[in-house]
């Protein structure tokens, strides 16, 4: 069973994986670009909208690596692979879905289920 901790971010130890962390991490998937779910990361994850955010809040001076997925796009990463879809919250908020040694996990982060018209629907 995958281990899911909380330490200012969800952290999935055995894949190295971090959600949201609050403090600067090597790799973090951040959900979406509120300033409690973003830290000066050296490599992140997000959708596009939120990959834009971030540049113009936290990483101006470009340091960040971004990769960004789209609602619905699944990516392997070797070990576990993730698949973003709305959460409705703001502009590129998302829900992932992490799918690792035959265990699938969701994280919601923040979301809102009735309809936004800042957001995609949840």
């Amino acid at each position: 069973m995958l281990r899911v901790e909380y330490r200012d971010g969800l952290y999935l130890p055995d894949l190295d994986l971090w959600f949201d962390a609050q403090e600067g991490r090597e790799r973090c998937v951040i959900s979406h670009a509120h300033s409690d779910h973003t830290a000066e990361h050296r490599a992140i994850i997000s959708t596009p909208e939120t990959a834009r955010i971030f540049r113009h809040r936290v990483d101006r001076n470009n340091e960040a690596i971004i990769e960004t997925l789209r609602y619905g796009e699944r990516r392997d990463y070797g070990r576990y692979a993730l698949t973003f879809y709305p959460a409705g919250h703001c502009l590129g908020s998302a829900q992932v879905l992490v799918e690792a040694e035959g265990e699938r996990l969701v994280y919601t982060g923040d979301f809102k289920l009735r309809p936004n018209v800042a957001a995609e629907t949840a």
